[in-house]
C-alpha cells in the first residue's frame, strides 16, 4: 500500500479528500489513475475508490458501500431480520458441525 493510503482510518476514500495529500505531484489525477491500473485502489465509481489492502483485511458489508455510492438510503426491516436470521442460521450450522464429538 501506497504511504499515502495510510492516512485513511476506513477502507474508502474520495478523490477530493487524496488530492490535498497528492500536492507534490504535478498531476495528482494521473496519480490516483496509476494507483487504480496497479490494483491499490479499486474504483467504484468517479471520485471514490475503495483501497485494496483495507478490504482484504476487513471487508465492508455490500450494504454500507451502497448506502456510500447512492447517498442517503436505508435498510427495510425485512431485510434486516433476513440477515439476522441467516446470521443466526449460520452460526447453528457452525456449532453442530464443530460440537460434534469424535467418534
Amino acid at each position: 500500500m501506497h504511504k499515502i493510503l495510510r492516512f485513511a482510518k476506513t477502507a474508502y476514500v474520495k478523490s477530493q479528500n487524496l488530492k490535498p495529500l497528492l500536492s507534490s505531484y504535478t498531476n495528482p489525477d494521473d496519480f490516483i489513475s496509476r494507483m487504480v491500473k496497479t490494483g491499490e485502489l479499486i474504483r467504484l465509481k468517479n471520485g471514490f475508490f475503495l483501497i485494496a489492502e483495507k478490504i482484504e483485511e476487513t471487508p465492508i458489508p455490500y450494504e454500507q458501500i451502497a448506502n456510500l455510492l447512492f447517498g442517503p438510503s436505508y435498510i427495510s426491516k425485512v431485510s434486516i431480520i433476513d440477515m439476522k436470521n441467516q446470521k443466526s442460521a449460520n452460526r447453528q450450522k457452525f456449532a453442530k458441525y464443530y460440537n460434534k464429538q469424535p467418534c
